[in-house]
Parts: C-alpha cells; structure tokens; sequence
C-alpha cells in the first residue's frame, strides 16, 4: 500500500498492519520498551524469522504500536495491547473492527496488568486464561553461570563429564560458523526424529519451520541484534546457541541445539554461553515448552525463577458468562481469572450439567475425564434456587451419564462436613486425599491440599484407595 493510502487508511479509522520486515527493528523495540513485556513472542527472531510459520504483522495507529500474529499456526489471528506511552483504550475498538472486517472475534495475547484491567472494564463479555505450553521460562542468569547449590547437581555432573572427556573451545558466534551451525542442525534433527519413534506430519512440519527460522536468523544476524556462542570439540562443532535482549536487563535464548554424541554438550553451552553475556543481563528467558513433556522436562531441570505466562482474552459464549456469574455467586473466594481459567481452558458444554429458569443457569455441574474416573466439579446451585433439590438432580444424572460413558468410578470434593453427609445419601464413600497433576497445575482442589478429601462411587465392587492420584 503506498503511503498516501495508508495515511488515508488511518485517517477513516481503518488499522493498516503490514508484513514485518527487518527495517521495522527499532520501531518494535522501541515502543516495547515503554511497557516491556519480555516475552519471547514479540522478539524479532519470533515476528520476523519465524514469519513464514506464524506470521506477523504490526501497525502503529496514535503513536501506538499493536502486533497481530497467528499464536497457534491454526489461521485465527491474536492482537497484542496497543504499546505505547498513555491511555490506550481508543486503540480497542479499532482492533475489533479489524478482526470483525476478516471476519473474526478479536482475541488478545501477552496482556499485561494494564491491559487485562482494560479488557475487563471494555469488553465484559471475555476472559482471561493462559496456555501452560505458552509460558516463557525465567531464569536468573547468575544461577545459570554457578550452577551452585544442590539442586544443580546434576549439571554440574554432566558438565564436569564432558570437560574431563574433550578438548574443547568456545567461541563467540559470528558468521564464520554459520555452515558449521547448519550442518549441527541437520544432525541434531537426525538425532531428535530417531528418539521420536513414529514420526507425524506436524513434527516434520515444525523441523522444517525451525530450519527455515535460522537460515532467516543468519542471514540477518547483525541487523537484528543477535548474540551467539559455538562449543567446539576439535575441528567439530558440537554445540551452537543464540539469542538477543527483549528487555534492558533479560536476554531471550532462542535457540540451542547440541551433538547428543557429546555427553555434556548441552549443559556446557548453556553455562558457557550464561557466563559470556553481558553483565547487565540479569535474567535469562529461554522461551516455552509448546507443551511438548521432554522439552518441558529439560527447562524444568534448570530450575526457573517463574514462568511467565501469558495471558490471553477470548470472548465468552452467553452460556460460559452464566457459569461465571453462577461460579462467583456461589464461590465468593474464588476470583474471576480462576473461574474463567476452567472455562477456556476444560469447558465443553457437552460435559455441562445445567438447570435452568427462565433461561438462565441457576444450578450446575461439570464432569471433568481423568482417564477412567470421572470428577465431579464446581457443583453449585444459585442461592435463591437451594432446596429445590436442583444438585441432587444433577448429580444423579450425572452418576448415570458417567456409568454409560464407561467410566470406573465418579469422585468429587465436599465443600463442608454436611456436604459430605449429603453425598453419602448418594451413595459417594470414603474421605480420600486425592493430588491433581494437570498440564497448567489448575487447582481442581478446595486451595489447601490438607483439605483435598475425596469421596468416590464405584461402578463395580472394589475397595476404596487409600490415595488418589488424577493425571489429565
């Protein structure tokens, strides 16, 4: 679009978002800056090289900069805030309109404090959630240089192992080692799809998009500000990394790839590369797991300060907006983001018990699976509607949906002693200390696990556990 169009654009109230291109550096990180998000999404290496996997656009509208970008490679698009100095809440209905002329419901991505308080006053009708496999991992960069303490142990095993068995260099990356980079990468690939086993389309589709994001990554290193270190074992280079600031005291490491022949090459060029940054540098962002559980187990292991994670807005169904208004009228400890976490995260109105009158939830239950036993969650009946044996009601019908499902067994968490009574009559035995493993860490519980006592309902004569453990 030529730039008196796109004034033009701007001027009827139009958003003119543009592909990404390495010219626009300085203007991204600039307005970034005055909020600083320090997520990994919003660096370049993500916005630009990962471009042709998920792409990227930005458009600057009244001095405020808005990135829209595909989160999930599903071709539904999420906004960023509106990044800038000021109020920006005349930005959001522009966003809406942009969505609404692709034919789409906006939906927000890495919002912060700010602008969740926006959200909520602008756009009732949506909720708050994050996607555990999108959270960035933060990790205090003097730990990761030490690796003192007991708890790095293992590391430090592994380090002290490869440094005793090879010759070994390190070098800052630069463009000299860009072939060697490429060809690692090709073995590291090798290596990664002869541990996977049976190999899909989408793995071979995600190792052709990483590819393709460090080709781009060397090709305009410099210019985007990368910063690197290569580990050499002789003329072999068996462990590449780099990376580049999201923020004046926390570097983003986007990538790290090492020879798995080399016992050690991964611990060694993650503390060699620590120990060579800058000292300003005070934390350490190695990105997200994508959920995937040994990606998630290696991060673990390298003990984070916290995750962040970012929290996303999406509109509520009229149905899903009555849960939320029956769940904090009956759970008044409960905040919002807890209800709405359930709610766009597990809800499915297939598995949604309700009573209602005169169209609207007065009475509910959800049934959440855990492989062969069913729970029971968030049972609750709206206080002007109690003792009009409403959950009685539901509960029943849910104990007979779950049998015809297949299901070994039902449990659930009384809220109280009467409560428990009151199961009891139906036919729920036991006060079982039950522990959730869920993907978020989503508390299924009552918040104090000492108080996590389950009662259950057999389908089929067994004894009672003495624990139970519910994995998702």
């Amino acid at each position: 679009m030529s730039g008196w169009l796109s004034r033009r654009f701007l001027e009827m109230g139009f958003m003119d978002f543009k592909e990404i291109n390495v010219a626009d550096r300085a203007l991204i990180e600039h307005h970034l800056r005055l909020s600083n998000p320090c997520v990994c999404d919003f660096a370049m290496h993500s916005l630009f090289c990962w471009r042709h996997t998920y792409p990227a656009y930005q458009c600057v509208m009244d001095g405020f900069l808005v990135l829209r970008l595909d989160v999930e490679a599903t071709g539904e698009y999420a906004y960023s805030r509106p990044y800038g100095e000021g109020d920006f809440s005349h930005i959001i209905p522009h966003v809406l309109d942009d969505a609404a002329a692709r034919g789409e419901t906006a939906r927000w991505f890495a919002l912060d404090d700010d602008a969740i308080q926006v959200i909520r006053t602008m756009l009732p009708h949506y909720g708050i959630a994050y996607h555990r496999g999108f959270s960035d991992y933060v990790y205090s960069a003097g730990a990761l240089q030490s690796l003192a303490g007991k708890k790095y142990q293992p590391k430090r095993n592994h380090l002290h192992q490869f440094m005793a068995s090879y010759d070994y260099r390190y070098e800052t990356l630069s463009p000299a080692h860009f072939p060697d980079c490429v060809s690692l990468l090709a073995l590291w690939q090798q290596q990664y799809l002869a541990h996977c086993g049976l190999v899909d389309d989408n793995t071979l589709s995600g190792l052709r998009g990483e590819s393709s994001c460090i080709r781009e990554a060397f090709t305009h290193y410099e210019a985007l500000g990368f910063y690197g270190g290569v580990l050499y074992v002789g003329s072999q280079l068996v462990a590449f990394t780099y990376g580049s600031a999201i923020s004046d005291d926390t570097f983003c490491t986007h990538v790290e790839k090492a020879d798995e022949n080399h016992v050690g090459a991964f611990t060694a060029i993650n503390q060699l590369f620590a120990q060579h940054l800058p000292s300003r540098y005070q934390y350490v962002n190695r990105e997200n797991d994508m959920s995937i559980q040994g990606l998630r187990q290696a991060k673990e292991s390298y003990h984070p300060l916290f995750l962040r994670h970012k929290l996303l807005a999406l509109p509520l169904t009229p149905d899903m907006r009555q849960v939320r208004q029956l769940w904090l009228t009956c759970f008044p400890d409960d905040t919002p983001s807890e209800a709405e976490q359930f709610l766009l995260t597990r809800y499915d109105g297939r598995h949604a018990l309700f009573k209602r009158h005169d169209g609207s939830i007065v009475s509910m239950l959800h049934i959440v699976s855990f492989h062969s036993v069913a729970y029971v969650f968030a049972v609750a009946t709206h206080p002007h509607y109690r003792r009009n044996h409403l959950a009685g009601q539901l509960v029943a019908e849910a104990v007979e949906r779950c049998r015809q499902e297949g299901y070994e067994s039902v449990c659930l968490i009384p809220g109280n002693d009467d409560l428990r009574g009151w199961y009891a009559g139906m036919g729920f035995q036991g006060s079982i200390p039950v522990v959730f493993h869920t993907h978020d860490d989503y508390c299924f519980g009552t918040g104090n696990p000492a108080s996590d006592k389950a009662m259950i309902l057999h389908f089929h004569p067994c004894p009672l556990p003495d624990r139970l453990v519910l994995v998702e």
